[in-house]
């Protein structure tokens, strides 16, 4: 039982159930959330957290990570675009091949890079990482759409070749950036 002046001096008396309180019914389901809740705010749990860094890092690119840089994908892509001599034709397999593989060593060495930013970035509690990686990832739009901006886009097996260039520099950019943070 509760008692306080009400708004003309007069006591008041309240009477609360077990179930009930001031505020209105606490339902038992309620409990385990709050306490749930309380938990994560209380140790700073990042897996509590919306924008905890993701592993693998994601650009957000179309074919991330999905490159099919093997002599049979290259030579197929090939087969499609031009109908040349059995010579250029083998020498465009390579050149979309070479374009491609680098961007596949340029996108695995970005994962390293990311691997160890965020155990770097772990160590100091007044970083703030997430906004970080955001700004990677602007970044690296950026410089894409730089880059494109800044090229003819070729014709044939060009445009292959081309677009894995510049996503190839733009991701050495990127890495260069979470190396140099990550050795502070």
């Amino acid at each position: 039982m509760s008692s306080c002046a009400g708004m003309d001096g007069s006591a008041l008396s309240v009477r609360y159930t077990e179930t009930e309180s001031r505020y209105g019914v606490l339902r038992p389901q309620v409990f385990p959330l709050f306490a749930v809740v309380v938990l994560c705010l209380s140790a700073g749990m990042p897996a509590c957290a919306d924008d905890a860094p993701q592993r693998p890092f994601r650009l957000g690119y179309e074919s991330e990570g999905k490159v099919d840089a093997s002599i049979k994908g290259c030579a197929a892509y090939v087969h499609a675009e031009v109908e040349w001599n059995k010579a250029d034709t083998a020498r465009g397999i390579r050149r979309v091949c070479a374009a491609r593989q680098r961007h596949m060593r340029a996108y695995r060495d970005l994962q390293k890079k990311y691997q160890r930013f965020l155990k770097t970035a772990a160590e100091d509690k007044r970083l703030n990482p997430a906004a970080a990686i955001e700004n990677i990832r602007t970044v690296f739009k950026a410089c894409v759409d730089y880059k494109w901006n800044m090229t003819t886009g070729g014709h044939n097996i060009a445009i292959d070749i081309t677009s894995n260039e510049i996503v190839d520099t733009c991701l050495r950019l990127t890495s260069r950036l979470l190396d140099e943070t990550s050795y502070r």
